[in-house]
């Protein structure tokens, strides 16, 4: 199989709408096995590493372009779509910050550590050549010699991406998986979307967050799609986990916080675990939950150099503290949804409103015991009104943009028919039983009579009410 060499980009304008344009596309694969590296015996982080000039690093590792200015301080990263970076800390490596209060609470620093959206993509003319390339890498990443000599890699300009020997299933089935640069790319065999729903999910975890900041990601993220020949339709946010560290203080006082319940939070569940002397505690579950860890424990404990020198980079400087902790809420697409945030470009816009209602409305932890036929009384925590501080020194001063919940979408019923129908073909299948028309239409009638036998039907239907 040739691979195919060109393909037409797609540029987002800084308006952020998109429209085609003809010029000299990137070649989708940088060579065929054996092509160009001498004996085969090329790296394939040699061989991505060759599209910047730069040497072989590992996974995540700083490049020239990536690493900060002299002083210590990231430089901004260059903006496409939305043009705008949003207020308070654009990086991950906002300048500690004293506290103020007579109490030790510690430096603050803060910065995304997970940025996850589903995108709905147009390939275009583009999908052929495209779908061609990444199927070739992905049979090529089935074979351990065709691998070991790069023919699992694909490039596009400046891009190298690695394609693994298989897809992934989130929900429904991604054909193919792209790594490298920091991002995991999702692609659906298909070369549009299906009314709404994202063909394509975009991945940063938190070295990666770490190391450009949460805008930064987004802006690589939307490079990466149009250097790929996409067109960008819409964007909605999966993912985003929101972090502070700070150096200088323990556990202690959040642990005591939790053993006498001296917090006040929407959330029902919590837990706590301890693990070789050092203690996370959990607040909340998915869709939204808040976790304070040791940090410094979790990176001298770590064997992920490049998090190492990351952490030390935008994060401590000076070296592992002695006592650092992390306060990190996760928000996945339904708590996102309720709080108003659709797109990325709708988080950055209220990330200051947000922070702020979680540190203050969504849970606060408390000085003293609380009465919970009054919690107003009640005083804040220093450590925690410290933590609230942070937040706000990275993301800025709250606007006051409504955190309300969006409008439900149209559902599309003929696929939830369809759905529901596979899963009773599946049923049916798993069952051992012969297969045919008949059998499967009285295999449903069945279904349903043994379902409406144990159900109240007034709950469940109201329960399915949108």
């Amino acid at each position: 199989m040739t691979p195919p060499l060109a393909c037409t980009r797609v540029l987002l304008s800084a308006g952020g709408s998109a429209e085609p344009r003809k010029q000299g596309g990137p070649d989708l694969i940088q060579s065929l096995p054996g092509e160009g590296t001498p004996g085969g015996n090329t790296s394939r982080m040699e061989q991505a590493d060759a599209h910047t000039g730069e040497p072989a690093k590992p996974y995540g590792m700083p490049t020239r372009d990536t690493l900060p200015a002299a002083e210590g301080v990231a430089e901004a990263p260059p903006c496409g779509a939305p043009g705008v970076p949003p207020a308070g800390g654009l990086f991950s490596n906002t300048p500690p910050q004293a506290s103020k209060t007579k109490e030790k609470t510690g430096d603050t620093t803060g910065g995304e550590d997970w940025l996850e959206m589903s995108v709905c993509v147009d390939w275009g003319a583009n999908y052929v050549s495209l779908h061609k390339g990444l199927r070739f890498a992905k049979e090529a990443a089935q074979d351990e010699r065709m691998a070991r000599e790069g023919g699992d890699l694909v490039a596009f300009g400046e891009w190298a991406m690695i394609v693994a020997p298989g897809g992934a299933s989130c929900g429904v089935y991604f054909a193919f998986r792209l790594a490298g640069h920091g991002v995991v790319v999702l692609l659906q065999d298909r070369q549009k979307p299906k009314a709404e729903v994202g063909n394509v999910i975009v991945r940063f975890d938190g070295t990666a967050c770490l190391q450009w900041g949460g805008f930064g990601c987004l802006e690589r993220a939307r490079a990466l799609l149009v250097a790929m020949g996409g067109l960008i339709i819409k964007e909605k946010l999966s993912r985003v986990d929101m972090a502070l560290d700070v150096s200088g203080v323990g556990m202690e006082a959040f642990d005591a916080a939790y053993r006498e319940e001296r917090h006040i939070m929407q959330a029902k569940k919590r837990r706590r675990i301890e693990e070789n002397g050092a203690i996370t505690l959990y607040f909340g579950k998915a869709p939204l939950m808040l976790r304070i860890y040791d940090k410094a424990a979790e990176i001298r404990e770590s064997c992920d150099e490049t998090k190492r020198f990351l952490m030390l980079l935008h994060r401590w400087q000076t070296g592992i503290p002695k006592q650092a902790i992390r306060v990190e809420f996760e928000l996945r697409r339904e708590a996102l949804k309720e709080r108003g945030i659709d797109t990325p470009d709708d988080y950055f816009l209220k990330r200051a409103d947000l922070a702020a209602y979680l540190c203050s409305e969504w849970v606060r932890f408390t000085a003293s015991a609380v009465d919970r036929d009054n919690t107003v009384r009640a005083a804040v925590l220093p450590h925690w009104q410290a933590v609230a501080d942070g937040f706000k020194r990275w993301t800025g001063e709250r606007k006051g943009l409504p955190l309300m919940p969006l409008e439900p979408g149209q559902v599309d019923v003929r696929q939830l028919e369809k759905q529901g129908v596979g899963a009773l073909l599946t049923a049916l299948v798993l069952s051992g039983n012969a297969v045919s028309k008949k059998k499967f239409a009285a295999y449903c009638q069945q279904a349903r009579a043994r379902f409406l036998a144990g159900v109240n039907w007034k709950r469940e239907v109201a329960r399915r009410m949108v």
